[in-house]
Order: structure tokens, then sequence, then C-alpha cells
């Protein structure tokens, strides 16, 4: 191979690593809503609203959905039933709320992994695939782990990375809202203050749900 070819092939794989994004890192606190989609043989298909707070410096965090029925937390508290469910991570632990019927309890510990996500959670991902929308670009990363986990981003003109899908194949698929997203939101206590009418929200959430199931230091996200 000659020294030309040599520079060029140089000039390529240069360009390609140029090219390959970074892998998705959150910003330390974003708030947006999103629409989720799931398939469970006994459900079928359920589409419903949420949306996320994320204050990582804070550690804390909050995820609404207007249906809680088929989320692995709130879904196996009130199997079946069809009713709104708030995760709340604040103290080092994740509380499960119902509002509709004044429940609060409290699921597990940040010692069990059951805390706010870490920006960096998709560290490992692979790039899956690159797409145009207008001016921005949407990547899409995959992490393999018991299931194929997708997540998209879209990439702004001006370089801002929104969070724009988490697809848990083959049942699970969060669509978050971009028009919604803000990058740097002014949280108050009460965003993530748990509720004082509830009953006592430390009361551990059931032993036959998957909250009284988790073992020290195995949950996850």
């Amino acid at each position: 191979m000659n020294k030309l070819s040599v520079a060029l092939l140089v000039l390529f794989l240069c360009t390609l690593t140029l090219q390959q994004p970074s892998p998705p890192v959150w910003n330390p606190s974003w708030s947006s809503n999103f629409t989720e989609s799931s398939w469970f043989p006994e459900f079928g298909n359920n589409t419903f609203k949420g949306y996320y707070l994320y204050d990582y410096a804070n550690n804390r965090s909050k995820i609404w959905r207007s249906n809680g029925r088929t989320d692995r937390y709130c879904g196996t508290i009130h199997p079946g039933v069809i009713m709104e469910c708030t995760q709340l991570m604040i103290n080092k632990k994740r509380y499960i709320i119902f509002p509709a019927i004044k429940q609060c309890c409290m699921c597990c510990t940040d010692a069990q992994g059951c805390g706010t996500v870490i920006p960096t959670w998709m560290a490992s991902a692979t790039l899956y695939s690159t797409a145009s929308s207008g001016q921005d670009t949407v990547y899409t990363w995959l992490e393999k782990g018991g299931q194929e986990n997708f997540y998209a981003e879209t990439v702004t003109k001006a370089g801002q990375r929104i969070p724009t899908k988490i697809y848990m194949e083959p049942n699970d698929d969060i669509n978050f809202q971009v028009s919604t997203y803000n990058g740097s939101p002014t949280y108050t206590a009460n965003d993530f203050a748990l509720p004082t009418t509830y009953g006592d929200c430390e009361t551990h959430c059931p032993k036959n749900s998957v909250c009284g199931l988790i073992p020290p230091e195995t949950a996850q996200e």
C-alpha cells in the first residue's frame, strides 16, 4: 500500500471517528411529558399519558402515569386496576403513590438499586441507527440486557440532546414529547413532596408485589 493510500485510509478512519456520536448523557435536571404504550396478554394494548421530572443533582426524580396498571411497580400492588400512579424517588427511597385512593407506600431503597438513574445509564450502549428530523438528528441506541432496550434521542442543531424514546422490547414503549422538554427546569420542594394525608408513606409496599420481592442490591430502574 503506497503512502497516498495509507493517508486516505487514515483520513477515512478519522472521519468515521468524528461522525460517531458519544453515548447519551442526560442533563443533571430536565422534565418532559410522554405517551406510553404497553402490550401484555392479560391486559391487551394500553396507551396512557405521563410525565418525568429528573433532578439528579439532588438525587430525586418523579414518574407520573395516568394508568399504572402495566407498570411493574404500580401494577403489582393493585393488579389489574386502572388508576394513576406516581413513583417518587427521594430520600434514597422509591415511594409508590396512588392519589385516587390516597395510598402511599415505600417500595425499595437506593441500596437495592431503586434510586434515581444516573445520567450515564446508557454509557455502554451501542449506536443502532441514525435518522434526520428536519435540521435535527435522531440517534437510536441499543443496550442489551435481559431484553433489548432501545433509547432514542434528538440532537438539535445547537447540540442539545433531548430524550425521545425508551423502548423495552417487546412490550413497553415510552415516547417523550420533545416540544415539552425543559433542559433546565426550576423545581420547588412541592414537586417532590410526599403526600401528608395518605397515611404513613414509610409503610412497606405489599410483599406479594414486585416491591416486596426485591432482594438487596438487585433492583433495576
